[in-house]
């Protein structure tokens, strides 16, 4: 390997793991963030503070990983140091296996999966508060309605989440016969029902949410999701290849970076 050679592997080391030492800074600095400002999510739908604590977590985690990562890439390249550069390439296979054994989990518990997210978003739409009387609840008003109309659903199982709770009770006490927010009747084609199917909707009509053509086309956030999902699939898997080759890239560029060290040091 020629000079040139040693340097262009030696930059490209770099540059890889600058950007996984960013990445793992961010990732850092936002878990950090969200379990200093705990407080502002004791309560989002009645849903316990414990599940953003343990996403937090696993956002420091996470984080903290790919950042020593990148470190080790950077000052290993910069500086030479081989067991810094032989620590990053275990560290990134260790990663892959993770990865795969991750995404293996997730394949087979998909269905389980998805069941736990609707019954979170359907607690949520059944124990929100209608009245705004803390930025929880309206944070929590807002992010269900926007998402409900972003990915055409209700509820999170069917709009029947709605049922007996103080959205509804508030909704028909304002409204009479209304029972259903507005989100939950937007169609397919991401415009709200018109005249009496509107109507129909908002008063959770039988008549519409059964039929395939009206309410029929707006599934449970749970469903919608998922099939989000599976419309992406090639997406999803395209992504997924790509960050493994890069990460097979940054493997072999740091054996070649040790190799090349080992040669030199046999010649000094």
């Amino acid at each position: 390997m020629n000079l040139c050679e040693f340097r262009c592997i030696r930059y490209m080391l770099f540059a890889f793991n600058f950007v996984f030492w960013v990445l793992g800074l961010i990732l850092l600095i936002i878990g950090v963030v969200i379990l200093v400002k705990l407080d502002d999510f004791l309560v989002v739908g009645g849903i316990n503070v414990g599940a953003i604590k343990i996403a937090a977590i696993i956002l420091i985690v996470v984080g903290a990983a790919t950042f020593v990562i990148g470190f080790l890439g950077c000052c290993g390249a910069i500086k030479e140091i081989r067991f810094f550069l032989i620590l990053f390439a275990a560290l990134i296979i260790l990663l892959i296996i993770l990865e795969i054994a991750g995404s293996v989990l997730v394949f087979v518990n998909k269905g389980k999966l998805l069941n736990t997210f609707s019954d979170a978003y359907g607690k949520i739409v059944h124990d929100m508060k209608p009245t705004v009387d803390s930025s929880v609840d309206d944070l929590a008003i807002k992010g269900v309605y926007s998402t409900q109309a972003k990915l055409t659903c209700c509820g999170g199982y069917s709009y029947t989440d709605y049922k007996d709770s103080p959205i509804q009770k508030d909704l028909m006490k304002l409204h009479n016969d209304t029972q259903l927010p507005y989100s939950c009747c937007i169609g397919p084609k991401k415009h709200l029902f018109v005249g009496k199917e509107y109507k129909e909707c908002r008063e959770a009509s039988p008549v519409f949410w059964n039929n395939p053509a009206t309410g029929g086309a707006v599934p449970g956030c749970g469903k919608a999701i998922s099939d989000i999902i599976n419309r992406n699939v090639g997406l999803l898997a395209g992504i997924a290849i790509a960050v493994l080759i890069i990460e097979l890239l940054g493997i072999v560029l740091a054996i070649l970076l040790v190799r090349q060290l080992n040669y030199d040091q046999r010649l000094a």
